[in-house]
């Protein structure tokens, strides 16, 4: 066992560097816009699998109509101060503004259920909405449709 000084011992674990491969020592406020330009001249790389696909646009939450009010329903979260809905309440306005266009005339969830789970909102909604903008429900068709067995029933 060799015993080394304090001093030894430094020299013993580091190993040294030549000279041309030392880089030379610059300043704090150099260093920082070395770093910017290096940002600046390779951007960072996307990753993964999707790195193609086109951005999608963010939700605008104000625009889009309550999923309750859509349905007819009161919004539990409006009168909540807690949580407040981050989603639009004016149907009206929602009809005639943000609405996309129906894309048929006849609702097959209507048709066969009596009412649409999608109400305001759904593509089809002409079938189910009367002259003065309200959900209509075919009561004779819903009770023939509740009295049918469900997959759990089976």
């Amino acid at each position: 066992k060799l015993k080394l000084s304090p001093r030894e011992l430094d020299f013993v674990m580091f190993a040294a560097i030549k000279q041309e491969y030392l880089k030379p020592l610059q300043s704090p406020a150099n260093a920082a816009d070395d770093e910017e330009k290096e940002k600046e001249q390779k951007p960072e790389r996307e990753r993964g699998q999707n790195k193609n696909r086109a951005k999608q646009h963010k939700i605008q939450y104000a625009q889009r109509l309550c999923p309750e009010i859509a349905q007819g329903k009161p919004c539990t979260f409006a009168g909540n101060s807690e949580r407040k809905c981050k989603f639009c309440h004016d149907v009206e306005w929602y009809l005639k503004n943000e609405k996309p266009k129906d894309i048929g005339t006849r609702c097959v969830l209507f048709d066969t259920t009596g009412e649409c789970r999608h109400g305001y909102a759904c593509r089809f909604a002409g079938a189910h909405i009367d002259s003065d903008g309200k959900l209509i429900v075919d009561e004779a068709k819903k009770t023939e449709n509740e009295q049918l067995p469900t997959t759990s029933d089976l």
